[in-house]
């Protein structure tokens, strides 16, 4: 039964390959390119604001149950998680974006499981994980300028830096219960709290959307598989042999699409898949199945279960501020500055370029002033009291 579910699989996946080995790019590039094709300094159209982009997509697909799900998440794991500033995590989230609906016309492009966007407005950035057809792999693209009034630009992103992370070439999304997502209700909360509109996006949503996220990543992570069988599986010296090997895959996904996925023992009978049952022996142990799971992440773990994370800024800023004790506890140049005294320490950590300190006492500093602007005068200077804390920090590392 498991042989059938992962044969039904891979033939789906065969209907939207190309059907020869090889089969050189398409002009374009990636979908998001042949969306918005870049001009040659890599000046692209893209709508802005992010609404705009979103309707532009959402033109692009039949209607139905998520076709472009979208997470807000404040506190999470992007390269781009401190373009906001640390003590502002919950005033400009990241958007998260999968394009999962099915194309409204037989004539619009396969954008299902195929396209990513990951926005943040600090940045500027509109970070896209694109499927190019031609080459058979997910595109790792940056949209760098992407803010009013400037021109946005099209470009390849590091592929060895994003890979780093992305373990199968292809999108990752969390295990459920998806904790670091608007979905959970203490996210939801503090972003509430923030007053922000989060650019007129619907994000109020419950555990179903990330949900669809989820599957839609799980999906386009067989992509690359079903290409590896198809490259692979059917290569074979004579070229006639190899083009009816695929020939006979496509005809098996439309039987499986119209009557169900044929028994593993007639696939392996057919003659036209002699192949593929010949480069069988490249897999003894079976073609590997990615998973696109990473674990998931409760930012507010350290949180008793009677406690409720803070919404007021000023307690924010302070548990801003406990954090960055417990950064700076860990940061290596604590070992070697145990002999100093705390003004040693503190340049050594500030010439280091650790910000763990200087965003402690920010952190103090900004929860005196925002007191104060509440009627609680404090007898004590902001940024005094911000410095005498990070001092106390140092001497207590010493």
């Amino acid at each position: 039964m498991k042989a059938l579910r992962a044969w039904r699989g891979m033939l789906l996946m065969w209907l939207a390959l190309p059907l020869a080995a090889g089969a050189a790019a398409p002009p374009g590039g990636s979908l998001f390119a042949q969306l918005f094709p870049p001009a040659g300094d890599g000046a692209v159209a893209v709508p802005f604001p992010f609404a705009a982009l979103l309707d532009r997509l959402r033109a692009q697909l039949a209607d139905g149950s998520h076709p472009l799900p979208l997470v807000l998440i404040p506190v999470g794991r992007s390269l781009q998680r401190h373009s906001a500033g640390d003590a502002h995590y919950f005033d400009t989230p990241r958007v998260v974006v999968a394009v999962a609906g099915e194309p409204q016309r037989h004539d619009a492009p396969l954008l299902k499981d195929r396209l990513y966007l990951g926005y943040h407005a600090a940045a500027g950035v509109l970070e896209v994980i694109s499927y190019h057809p031609g080459a058979g792999r997910f595109e790792f693209e940056i949209v760098e300028d992407y803010r009013a009034g400037a021109t946005p630009r099209l470009r390849a992103g590091n592929r060895g830096l994003c890979l780093a992370c992305h373990q199968n070439a292809a999108p990752l999304f969390s295990r459920p219960t998806w904790d670091e997502t608007s979905a959970n209700p203490v996210i939801a909360r503090l972003l509430a709290a923030s007053g922000t509109d989060f650019y007129g996006l619907d994000w109020r949503h419950g555990v179903d959307v990330p949900g669809a996220i989820d599957e839609a990543t799980e999906r386009a992570n067989l992509l690359p598989v079903a290409q590896t069988l198809w490259r692979e599986g059917c290569a074979d010296a004579a070229r006639e042999a190899a083009i009816a090997c695929r020939g006979e895959l496509l005809w098996q996904t439309l039987h499986a699409r119209l009557r169900g996925a044929p028994t593993a023992a007639r696939i392996g009978d057919l003659p036209a898949l002699a192949p593929l049952a010949r480069n069988a022996a490249r897999w003894p142990g079976g073609v590997p199945i990615p998973s696109a799971d990473i674990p998931n992440r409760q930012p507010f773990a350290a949180t008793l279960p009677w406690q409720h994370p803070p919404t007021d800024p000023a307690e924010l800023l302070c548990e801003a501020f406990v954090t960055s004790v417990r950064l700076a506890i860990a940061h290596p140049l604590v070992a070697r500055a145990r002999q100093h005294e705390p003004e040693a320490l503190l340049a050594a950590l500030a010439f280091d370029g650790s910000r763990v300190l200087r965003i402690g006492g920010a952190a103090v500093g900004a929860a005196l002033r925002h007191a104060a602007s509440q009627g609680s005068p404090s007898p004590v200077d902001p940024d005094a009291a911000g410095l005498a804390a990070a001092r106390l920090l140092a001497s207590f590392l010493l």
